[in-house]
């Protein structure tokens, strides 16, 4: 094998793992585990920019103190993901702090931080968090990059984050660049001697394995883009403001009503979960059919603490393939096993017609060249 086809299969290879890995951060639902720290509330474990790899909450064991972990945050910072060191560890959550900061995020208003806020838990080695240098710029540069493509392909308005745009996106620059060194790199001059023909074997098997990626990723595309999880702020007050829904009097709670649509040309099932405490709905299963929608009640639950608190709620969408009910076990397992499960029952009639025409064998390919 030569230089140019061990690059050529090195660019597939990364191709390969940054649409599985684009995919699967979604599928879970947790950022990305290469993750990166965006102010000095840490410094100087981590500075601005400064990476860490981040283990799902599922894979991390018992949280203990001196973990940094990256949490949804209700009130520092305005909301969202924030990156801190937990220093004590209570009955009811966590107390944290940036390394940095004079107070813990809870003397500066923040609830004490339960399981269900924390996505990652940076890595750690002697103590030590494990730093990725750079990670903060590259990433900016990298989404500058997507969005200029985007907007030169006429989807501007498209945001980066988008499951399918990103894979798109990403895969034709990899494959934009591929194409681009062979070309570069080719045997394009002229040469008077005819080469000996030769052959090639291909395992069928190997050819098989690229069209079931191939059809599988729009498949999963359709369920990872519509799938996500939503932060939503409640106002725990003194009194019950009828007008708005999200302003509740302490101890009591209000409803909504939350409609599902299907735009797709295939019937689906709608699994909807509360992502904290303080939230429910009347309906966590819907079934839709194409072009119509279907409703469910959310309930709202204002603690007796004054004050704005988050509530998170997530939605996973599945093709409706298999029986709600096996959908539903499969997801409470995991949703990229409920996903495996369709993805598997749409590609079986494909791998059966491609064995009934080909079958599992090698192929020979005759290359010729001048």
């Amino acid at each position: 094998m030569n230089i140019r086809s061990i690059i050529s299969n090195s660019l597939t290879v990364i191709l390969s793992a940054l649409i599985i890995f684009i995919v699967l951060s979604q599928v879970f639902a947790f950022p990305s585990p290469i993750a990166f720290v965006a102010t000095d509330s840490m410094e100087p474990t981590l500075s601005p920019g400064d990476g860490f790899v981040g283990i799902p909450t599922p894979l991390a064991g018992e949280l203990t103190e001196g973990d940094v972990v990256t949490y949804r945050a209700q009130t520092i910072q305005g909301g969202g993901l924030t990156t801190h060191r937990i220093i004590d560890v209570q009955e009811n959550g966590y107390i944290t702090k940036g390394d940095a900061n004079p107070v813990t995020d809870q003397e500066d208003d923040e609830p004490i931080v339960t399981d269900s806020q924390i996505e990652l838990v940076a890595l750690q080695v002697d103590g030590q968090v494990v730093i990725i240098p750079g990670v903060g710029a590259a990433a900016q540069s990298g989404s500058t990059l997507l969005q200029n493509v985007a907007a030169a392909i006429g989807l501007g308005e498209t945001s980066s984050a988008n499951t399918g745009l990103t894979v798109g996106i990403t895969g034709l620059l990899v494959v934009a660049f591929g194409l681009g060194f062979d070309w570069l790199t080719g045997d394009n001059s002229r040469t008077l001697s005819r080469s000996i023909s030769r052959q090639e074997a291909v395992d069928s098997r190997l050819v098989l394995l690229a069209i079931l990626i191939a059809l599988s990723l729009p498949v999963m595309s359709v369920m990872t883009i519509s799938s996500g999880t939503e932060e939503l702020t409640i106002l725990s007050t003194n009194f019950n403001n009828e007008a708005d829904p999200f302003s509740i009097e302490a101890g009591e709670s209000s409803q909504i009503q939350f409609t599902a649509e299907n735009n797709q040309p295939f019937p689906k099932v709608i699994i909807l979960q509360p992502q904290t405490e303080g939230l429910r709905y009347s309906d966590s299963v819907l079934t839709v059919q194409p072009g119509e929608t279907a409703e469910t009640q959310i309930t709202f639950f204002a603690p007796e603490e004054i004050g704005s608190h988050v509530r998170a709620r997530s939605e996973h969408h599945y093709i409706h393939v298999l029986p709600t009910q096996v959908i539903e076990f499969l997801h409470n397992i995991h949703p990229f096993i409920a996903m495996f499960a369709i993805n598997s029952v749409l590609l079986c009639p494909v791998i059966l017609v491609f064995y009934l025409f080909i079958g599992f064998r090698t192929v020979t390919i005759r290359d010729k060249t001048r």
